[in-house]
C-alpha cells in the first residue's frame, strides 16, 4: 500500500510552506483532517456516485488489492464519511483523525510514475518528468492510469493508427485517453463527459500537456451527433447495455470501437451488443478486458 496523501489543494499550500490548510475547497482552516479509508467491493469503483466528490472535494486515491479496492481520501465532515457506509458495495470504512503536517513528500512518494507500455504517466510535481511524460493531476476525476482499464485502453490504442484521425473520448475522466490519442497523431479530438468536474480536470491535464488542438462538451452520449473515426469508451457494462446503439452509431464507416470497463465474465455479452462489428483484439488485466472492435459496413 502506497503512503496516504492529502488533499491537493494541501498539497500547493504545504509546498509553498504553509502549516494550515487555509484555502481547502468547501472548507474553513483547519490544523486537521479526516483521513478515511473506505473498503468497496472489487470492480465497484465505477459505480461511486458523483456525491463522493461532495465528501471529498479534492479527489482520492485508490488502492487494488486482491478481493477489494480501498479509497483513500481526505474530509472534514465525519457524519458524511459515514454516511457512506449506506452504498451497498461498501465493505467497511476505517477514518482517523490526523495533525496537518508536511504532506507534499509523502504526495510525491505516493504518485510516483506509472509506466504503461514504454511510457510514463507522472503527477505534475514529480520533480524528474521528461518532455514525452503524460502529466496527469491526480483528483477530482477517475483516470490517472492506476486502473485495469485505464491501462487496457493505453495498451489497445498503442496498436491503432491515429494519425490524421478525427477521435471522440467517451467519458474522458481527467483526459488521459484523448491526451494519448493527440500524442499517437490524431488530427482532432473530442473529449465527452457528462459530469462538469471531469471536464474541469480533462481541460487542466490537456493544458499540462500542450494539447490545444481539443474540444471538450459536458454532455451525456445520447445527446451525441456525427460519426468519429476511433471512439473510446472506458464505461461499464450497464452504460455499454443502455448506450450500444448510440456508441456503435458514432463508428464512422470503416471505424474503430475501443471498449474497456469490462469485466472478463461480461466480454461476450459486449460484443453481442455490437452486431456491425469484429472483434479485432482483446486485453485482459486482472478481472477487467478490453476489446477492439471494427466496422467495415
Amino acid at each position: 500500500m502506497v503512503p496516504l496523501i492529502p488533499p491537493l489543494h494541501a498539497i500547493r499550500l504545504l509546498s509553498h510552506g504553509h502549516t494550515r490548510l487555509s484555502s481547502l475547497q468547501g472548507s474553513p482552516p483547519v490544523s486537521e483532517v479526516l483521513r478515511a479509508e473506505v473498503r468497496i467491493e472489487k470492480g465497484m469503483v465505477e459505480l461511486l456516485p458523483p456525491t463522493l466528490y461532495d465528501v471529498a472535494p479534492n479527489g482520492f486515491q485508490i488502492i487494488e488489492e486482491k478481493d477489494s479496492d480501498v479509497l483513500l481520501l481526505y474530509a472534514w465532515d465525519r457524519s458524511a464519511l459515514e454516511r457512506l457506509s449506506s452504498l451497498p458495495f461498501v465493505r467497511e470504512i476505517q477514518i482517523e483523525s490526523q495533525q496537518v503536517t508536511d504532506y507534499a513528500r509523502a504526495a510525491e512518494e505516493s504518485f510516483g510514475p506509472i509506466r504503461i507500455c514504454g511510457m510514463r504517466i507522472v503527477a505534475p510535481w514529480y520533480r524528474k518528468r521528461r518532455a514525452e511524460d503524460i502529466v496527469i493531476t491526480p483528483g477530482m476525476a477517475f483516470g490517472t492510469g492506476r486502473h485495469e482499464s485505464t491501462k487496457i485502453m493505453i495498451r489497445l490504442m498503442k496498436g491503432i493508427e491515429m494519425r490524421g484521425r478525427r477521435v471522440i473520448d467517451l467519458g474522458c475522466g481527467s483526459g488521459i485517453l484523448s491526451i494519448f490519442a493527440k500524442r499517437l497523431g490524431a488530427r482532432k479530438v473530442f473529449a465527452i463527459d457528462r459530469d462538469p468536474h471531469a471536464i474541469l480536470s480533462a481541460r487542466e491535464n490537456m493544458s499540462l500537456n500542450g494539447v490545444r488542438e481539443a474540444s471538450l462538451a459536458c454532455v451525456d452520449i445520447a445527446c451525441l451527433k456525427g460519426r468519429f473515426d476511433v471512439v473510446l469508451s472506458n464505461l461499464d457494462i450497464e452504460t455499454f447495455r443502455e448506450h450500444a446503439g448510440k456508441i456503435g452509431g458514432l463508428v464512422d464507416v470503416p471505424g474503430t470501437l475501443v471498449l474497456s470497463g469490462i469485466l472478463r465474465e461480461s466480454k461476450r455479452e459486449v460484443c453481442g451488443l455490437f452486431p456491425s462489428f469484429e472483434m479485432k483484439r482483446s486485453v485482459s488485466i486482472g478481472e477487467f478486458c478490453g476489446i477492439v472492435l471494427e466496422r467495415s459496413r
